[in-house]
């Protein structure tokens, strides 16, 4: 049934592709990246959906010339790339490259490594973010970092399911901090940020909300400043379950054993 309406679809106006698109992720271009709904975006069949959705945009060639390009790479960029799904998390790679930025495919390998679970160990012990490395272009790092540290965020924030995996996840999200914690201070904002959105404490309407999508690099002042700590009442904090209650605190737990003082100290109110 889905793969006749992709061929149907694919044979439409790009303005109409994109907008069945959007209204898949249940958004607008009137509406702000993280205006999704995090309630109606997940399941089987949306991901199923999706998955099919990534396949016909990355058939289609110069994606700068498309109806709501930019947003759409927004979208790709600081939403869908962030799925625990690592074929989603690959053909959202796919669509992106197909943009040709040069901040992107010069490191295309290096992305894809980091996505597969058989791979990631290998890459984060022979490739790195920091300056020092020097592995990755002073003008590409406002655009690579941010997308690095969406990839992998999934990892950091959800071990994998069975028993006798835990371990081996356990010592990856341990190297994949090791690897984040090469990142200067003015880079990690984000990464704090986005281990609080799972949470969904914080309204998705209100301003602080925007953190998690547009927080840009160098913006250590303004993530301490903002309001995210008025989110931690014990309405809220009582309200979630006791799984995503653990699991934060061990990633805090992990995330105090690997990063430096230097590091933790700008964030330590969130932790």
């Amino acid at each position: 049934m889905i793969v006749p309406m992709m061929r149907h679809l694919i044979s439409q106006p790009i303005y109409l592709v994109v907008s069945n698109y959007l209204s898949v992720m249940n958004m607008t271009a009137h509406h702000p990246v993280g205006s999704f709904d995090f309630h109606a975006c997940k399941g089987k069949e949306w991901k199923l959906i999706l998955k099919e959705w990534l396949n016909l945009l990355k058939l289609m060639k110069n994606p700068k010339s498309f109806y709501l390009s930019l947003f759409l790479k927004e979208v790709l960029q600081n939403r869908l790339i962030e799925e625990d799904d690592p074929e989603i998390q690959s053909r959202v790679l796919d669509c992106l490259l197909n943009w040709k930025d040069d901040y992107f495919l010069p490191y295309a390998k290096h992305l894809r490594n980091l996505i597969s679970y058989e791979l990631t160990r290998e890459e984060l012990t022979t490739w790195s973010l920091s300056r020092e490395s020097k592995m990755v272009e002073e003008c590409h790092r406002a655009y690579l970092v941010p997308l690095v540290i969406r990839l992998l965020m999934p990892k950091v924030r959800k071990l994998r399911g069975l028993a006798s995996r835990k371990k081996a996840s356990i010592c990856l999200r341990k190297a994949i901090l090791s690897f984040i914690a090469g990142l200067d201070i003015t880079e990690l904002p984000l990464f704090f940020a986005l281990l609080i959105n799972p949470l969904q404490i914080v309204e998705k309407t209100d301003g602080p909300a925007n953190l998690f999508w547009t927080l840009p690099i160098g913006c250590t002042s303004e993530f301490q400043a903002s309001s995210l700590l008025e989110y931690f009442t014990l309405d809220n904090i009582a309200s979630l379950s006791w799984k995503k209650k653990y699991g934060f605190l061990h990633v805090i737990e992990d995330i105090v054993g690997v990063f430096d003082e230097l590091h933790i100290r700008p964030f330590l109110d969130l932790l």
